[in-house]
């Protein structure tokens, strides 16, 4: 009986350890990338043979391994796009490299990201060098730091066969760089921003853009901003410089339809909205030049031009002079609906139409049956959409919960439109939602995120900000994580299993003891 026993008991133990054998074992966090002070660290990552809508993940830990606090810039290096192997939907350009780099999103996600970039990018529009323009930063970053980042990449579904079974390899590099940097010529330390692009923010009743530029105000790449649904397209070039009457730095550059349009001239007519285009330096106005001509194109409702116009322009309107005529873009070929200026500075704007002069026409009385003509209406102002009440639940969680995010959106113009409501959490794009709106109509958006890190997070959607903290979560049950280490688990499992032979031992022999007395 008594080696009955014993079998039962080796038997349970041996059940005991192949459970906690064929358990799965924790995720293991991937070797962090140590950074020392200067010092660069790079990951290379493949991705080939994508369909449109394809999807991935890619989770990195960076670690300042120095002794001193910095900030992590990350760029991307060695793009290689390649062809596939069977390109059939790309007869006759095997011989070009492949497409897929123009097209594959990549963004990434982290707790104290900083950029000035508008992510997702394209592989092959990221920032590839350190001294790049356009920045994606992490700071700041403590000695023996370590931080998260997601990197996220995404195929759209609108990407045609062209990209498929291409491929492209690119290395992701980050260089850690001390918080406080010598002048070069032995005098006191300065901050990294002083050597850093400046940004500028323009916001539109649609979106907020950040862009570089210089110190003194010089834009830093070519880019256009378009705006109020389509009516209005700035372009800026490359080496514009933006100088304030004052000599200080341009903040934030906001456009707007204006609510109070001045007269037009005698013979001219407003066939356009007016758009007030201001700079702010803090908190006030600042009149602006710029060092070269900034190209304006507004768009116009045909169908209300007054029947006797004679040409369109452009025009300003200034206290001083009242509306004035703009000349034309050369080579630019104005279509239906649009006319085309070049400025050197903002204020307020609106397309004009020249009349041609009419003959007064000799009306009859109306009789008493007559119905008197209706007065010409003005032009409808076109939608304009309104971002209010946005509200987050709950505005406290812990990793891993999920948040919703809402607000209210409301066309106030007089003409039905549409606009695409954007998520940003810490100045990253996350979501967009399409609303369509008629006027005066409003409607809720919402949107759901799952935070994973502790910190507090700034979230942004059209141009209302508010924020959330994620605290750390609570402690597992009873205090003990009972997977945390396999290899106490296992040596528990065995000490318990011995303890209960012994004790099963000193019953039995304690059993037969008595049986013989």
């Amino acid at each position: 009986m008594m080696r009955s026993v014993i079998k039962q008991i080796s038997l349970t133990i041996l059940f005991l350890i192949t459970v906690m054998l064929v358990l799965p074992a924790p995720a293991q966090a991937q070797a962090p990338v140590d950074l020392q002070l200067n010092g660069e660290g790079a990951t290379p990552w493949d991705i080939s043979n994508l369909q449109p809508g394809d999807t991935g993940t890619k989770v990195l830990t960076l670690r300042n391994a120095g002794s001193r606090p910095g900030f992590i810039t990350i760029w991307l290096s060695d793009i290689v796009n390649s062809e596939g192997d069977n390109p059939e939907p790309e007869t006759g350009n095997t011989d070009e490299p492949g497409e897929l780099g123009d097209v594959l999103l990549l963004t990434l996600y982290s707790s104290r990201l900083s950029t000035n970039v508008s992510l997702p990018l394209n592989v092959n529009s990221f920032p590839q060098s350190n001294t790049d323009p356009g920045y994606i930063r992490i700071s700041p970053v403590g000695a023996g730091m370590t931080i998260d980042l997601t990197w996220e990449w995404q195929l759209p579904v609108t990407a045609d066969n062209g990209v498929q079974g291409d491929s492209v390899t690119f290395t992701i590099n980050y260089l850690l760089t001390e918080n406080l940097l010598e002048n070069g010529s032995g005098g006191s330390a300065v901050s990294p921003a002083a050597s850093l692009p400046a940004t500028l923010l323009i916001i539109t009743p649609e979106q907020q853009i950040r862009v570089a530029i210089q110190s003194d105000g010089t834009i830093m790449k070519p880019f256009s901003v378009t705006a109020i649904s389509g009516q209005v397209i700035l372009s800026f070039e490359r080496g514009a410089r933006i100088i304030t009457s004052d000599g200080s730095l341009p903040e934030r550059l906001e456009l707007t339809v204006s609510e109070e349009v001045p007269p037009p001239p005698q013979g001219m007519a407003i066939v356009s909205p007016a758009y007030r285009l201001l700079f702010y330096t803090e908190k006030s106005a600042r009149p602006v030049s710029f060092s070269q001509p900034v190209r304006l194109v507004l768009h116009y409702d045909a169908a209300r031009l007054p029947p006797n116009t004679t040409g369109l322009s452009v025009a300003y309107y200034s206290e001083e002079d009242g509306w004035v005529g703009l000349e034309p873009v050369s080579g630019f070929i104005a279509g239906e609906g649009q006319v085309a200026a070049v400025v050197n500075h903002f204020t307020i704007f609106a397309v004009l139409a020249q009349l041609a002069p009419v003959e007064p026409e000799i009306v009859p009385p109306p009789s008493e049956t007559e119905t008197p003509p209706a007065a010409l209406k003005p032009p409808q102002l076109p939608a304009r959409f309104e971002v209010n009440n946005l509200e987050i639940t709950p505005d406290k969680m812990s990793p891993g919960k999920s948040v919703s995010i809402r607000a209210r959106i409301t066309n106030v113009g007089e003409l039905s439109g549409e606009r695409n409501v954007t998520l940003k959490i810490n100045g990253l794009f996350v979501d967009s939602k399409l609303v369509k709106l008629a006027p005066k109509q409003n409607k809720n958006v919402s949107f759901t995120v799952i935070p994973h890190e502790v910190g507090d997070y700034e979230v942004e959607v059209g141009g209302l900000r508010t924020s959330f903290t994620v605290t750390e979560g609570e402690a597992p049950l009873y205090g003990i994580d009972l997977f945390a280490n396999r290899g106490l688990t296992y040596a528990a499992l065995f000490g318990i299993g011995a303890v209960v032979v012994v004790v099963t031992l000193l019953l039995l022999t304690g059993r037969k003891a008595k049986s013989k007395v």
